[in-house]
């Protein structure tokens, strides 16, 4: 296993700051078995960048970039990856009211396939109610392409998956109080998910001692986190 990586920063103006990265790696693996020898070759690479505008002294907006490319070549078979992932955010900060808005595109493509885009709403806001009481509200799309393993792997993967496609929403108040040298913070965070196309692994048809993994359609949940 072996990478190389790097980052710059710099702060062109008090209004413009520019972060980048980037990383190549690859990977060597051999797997012995009974079933007969395997090799695998990973070679990636990926470049980042973020662009932070300060247009007011309450208002930021930042747009990222990034990139990232994914080549196996195995003993039966040979897959590749290239996705790119962008997203535009405006920040606000006003008194008593914080948020976060943003819209991220996704496009994945693998080599021999159609390519698969996204785009994903999402939105984090903080209301003050009075001092010590904020009401946080959270709400986004999530899509999630399945992996190279569970797609290509040998004896494992299945080609037919879809895309799991998911809103995610959350709602509730938070309290905090300062007493002397004592914090205390207490909230209740309500939860709803929606889910289509869920991926788990279960027992082929086939064969029971060998799991595939597949779409299960629809899962609605509901759930509740307090401190």
């Amino acid at each position: 296993n072996s990478y190389i990586q790097g980052t710059v920063q710099n702060r062109f103006t008090p209004r413009y700051t520019l972060n980048a990265s980037a990383k190549a790696s690859y990977d060597d693996l051999f797997y012995f078995s009974e079933w007969g020898d395997s090799r695998y070759r990973v070679t990636g690479f990926q470049l980042n960048s973020s662009h932070l505008f300060r247009v007011a002294s309450w208002a930021d907006i930042s747009i990222a970039a990034d990139i990232f490319r994914d080549d196996l070549k195995a003993t039966d078979y040979e897959a590749g990856r290239t996705s790119v992932v962008s997203a535009a955010t405006a920040m606000f900060r006003l008194p008593g009211f914080k948020a976060d808005v943003a819209v991220e595109y996704s496009g994945t493509f693998d080599r021999g396939s159609k390519g698969i885009n996204t785009f994903s709403p999402s939105a984090d806001i903080r209301y003050t109610i009075t001092e010590g009481l904020d009401i946080t509200a959270f709400g986004r799309r999530s899509c999630r392409v399945p992996t190279f393993n569970e797609l290509y792997y040998p004896g494992f993967g299945n080609p037919n998956l879809e895309c799991e496609d998911a809103w995610l929403t959350s709602l509730g108040p938070q309290w905090r109080k300062s007493i002397s040298n004592l914090s205390l913070e207490a909230g209740v965070d309500f939860n709803f998910n929606s889910l289509r196309n869920k991926i788990v692994s279960a027992p082929s048809v086939q064969d029971p001692n060998l799991w595939f993994p597949y779409n299960i359609g629809k899962a609605v949940m509901y759930g509740a986190d307090a401190k």
